[in-house]
């Protein structure tokens, strides 16, 4: 005999069933349920009045009825944002955000400027209210904080600056003429573009991007870093994952003696060690659009990344979500790295950033740090800086000498030998060869082997060379013909490169001839003809720093001679 249901079990069921059905806010979000706003949103004098009555009334009254920038540095970007920073926690309505903004005394025309597709000051209220901070809840009595955070924190793939609302497509024909390329620092620098210093261990790479930071921050005028001038000047903050505060600033103290120039009040410091790179990179990116950084650099990548360095989706990802949005913010990434260890047969010159070929393909400029030598009595390191890659201008292999003393670390450029030069792509192959020959006669295969040229190449280059003069036969080793220098005994460029002493002109150098120019001259005597190839590539040598510059000064030496 069967029971029918009890009205007590359908009144069961029927709560049942209500209590396990979503709410529509739930559903949206598929299954994880957001905090909900309050019912009726609080009128803005509600808000000045709560901040009037806060702990840190004194601070809010400072920036909000007297426009006082002096907590902040004189600072008026850190200012905006200290204010936003108080006003956030009783609203997050970025309609309401600006309607009290514009009340305050911080008003001023720049938040009216273009960023991103919206004004100045509604880029930096969106920005503000991005990650994870603490709400007052309007829909308790007294009031308590409450966690909110942004949907799209910095990290994930989603942030507003992937929106497709900020999208745009444009065509360009309408854009008139092109905007000129714009340096933070001549040939390299390009303003918002990545620069990569990476090497072996003890080659003072990150001594050297600190030392960038120094010289964009610095007050003092500093025009120059590793020989490049420096163009902007502007806030700059270092990113540590490697060291600490105290020793970062022993370095900053050292350097800025070297340098002769003050600790700049506008190089800051920020510690990624023991903290999720998502965080550090978020307080990082808030420090740029805060302060309207012109640099924040990196040490290092391999640290930074948290992820697998060999993975080209990590390193993208890496430089998606942490590196770029600071290149939207205004910033110039300067990043340290470092390579592998060498491998038997492999040249150093051939290395690259450890991990995953899209570390140096992900950014436009890598420099790499190579150790020349290491002078142990005098505290010094040369050092070859070489551009391994670059979407702009390419530079010339250069040195430069970081010497250590007692709280004072200096650097300076130094003069390349030709023999360090050889094997370098970016130097022309016809002063690789003639580098290649000053120290003895060579052959092809030898010369092959010295610059890393094909063989076809170096033939048409010797035959150049031959017909200028420069480069003459020496016979056989074994079947394999020997070429030399005819001008060998002409200075080399790197002992002729005092600036005090070098002769600006041919007719300087006639005037008060050296040593070696009288021999070459009674060379020259016995056959004119076939010296006078030869005496022009020594003569190119001295004044025009370039042995295969002949032709440059033959019009001038003939001048010379016929006195």
């Amino acid at each position: 005999m069967s029971r029918g249901r009890s009205k007590d079990q359908d009144l069961i069921d029927e709560l049942a069933a209500w209590i396990h059905t979503p709410d529509a806010e739930t559903t949206q979000t598929n299954g994880h349920a957001r905090a909900t706003a309050p019912t009726s949103a609080p009128r803005d004098e509600e808000i000045i009045q709560r901040c009037r009555s806060a702990e840190n009334a004194v601070k809010f009254a400072d920036l909000f009825d007297h426009g006082d920038t002096s907590g902040n540095g004189t600072d008026h970007s850190a200012a905006d944002f200290a204010l936003l920073g108080i006003l956030k926690f009783y609203t997050q309505d970025p309609d309401q955000l600006e309607r009290l903004m514009r009340m305050s005394a911080l008003a001023r025309p720049k938040w009216d400027e273009g960023r991103v597709g919206r004004s100045w000051l509604r880029y930096s209220i969106e920005n503000a209210l991005k990650g994870s901070f603490e709400t007052f809840d309007w829909g308790s009595k007294g009031g308590r904080p409450l966690l909110s955070s942004s949907p799209d924190p910095i990290g994930e793939s989603s942030d507003d600056d992937n929106n497709e609302d900020d999208l745009e497509v444009v065509f360009f024909a309408d854009l008139g003429e092109p905007k000129e390329r714009e340096y933070l620092i001549e040939k390299i620098g390009v303003k918002g573009y990545p620069i990569v210093a990476f090497g072996a261990g003890g080659v003072a790479k990150s001594f050297a991007m600190l030392a960038a930071g120094v010289a964009i921050a610095s007050a003092s005028g500093v025009d120059r870093w590793l020989g490049l001038r420096v163009l902007e000047h502007g806030y700059v903050l270092y990113l540590d994952f490697e060291l600490d505060l105290d020793e970062q600033h022993r370095r900053v103290r050292d350097l800025c003696a070297g340098m002769g120039v003050p600790i700049p009040r506008k190089l800051a410091y920020l510690s990624g060690v023991g903290v999720s790179p998502k965080a550090a990179f978020a307080k990082a990116r808030a420090f740029v659009e805060g302060h309207e950084a012109k640099a924040v650099i990196i040490d290092s990548m391999g640290l930074a990344m948290a992820g697998d360095m060999e993975r080209a989706k990590d390193v993208l990802a890496f430089h998606s979500r942490l590196v770029n949005p600071l290149r939207r913010a205004g910033a110039t990434p300067f990043i340290v790295d470092h390579e592998g260890k060498l491998q038997a047969g492999e040249r150093r010159k051939d290395k690259s950033p450890i991990g995953s070929a899209y570390k140096a393909w992900a950014a436009r400029n890598v420099l790499q740090f190579l150790l020349e030598e290491y002078d142990k009595e005098n505290s010094s390191l040369d050092i070859r800086v070489r551009q391994q890659k670059t979407n702009f201008t390419p530079i010339e292999p250069f040195g430069v000498r970081f010497t250590f003393e007692e709280k004072k670390v200096s650097m300076e450029t130094i003069e390349l030998v030709d023999a360090n030069l050889v094997e370098e792509d970016t130097v022309p192959l016809k002063k690789r060869i003639v580098a290649a020959l000053q120290s003895e006669p060579a052959t092809n295969p030898e010369r092959q082997e010295i610059t890393g040229a094909d063989a076809g190449s170096i033939r048409n280059k010797l035959s150049e060379l031959r017909h200028e003069g420069i480069v003459g036969d020496d016979g056989y080793k074994g079947r394999n013909k020997l070429y030399c220098l005819l001008s060998s005994s002409s200075p080399s460029t790197k002992e002729s490169s005092d600036d005090d002493n070098k002769p600006a002109t041919v007719a300087d150098l006639f005037s008060n001839p050296p040593d070696w120019l009288v021999k070459q001259l009674v060379v020259y005597h016995e056959d004119p003809a076939r010296h006078l190839k030869p005496l022009c590539s020594a003569v190119a040598a001295v004044v025009l720093e370039d042995v295969t510059r002949a032709l440059e000064v033959q019009e001038d030496v003939e001048r010379e001679l016929a006195r």
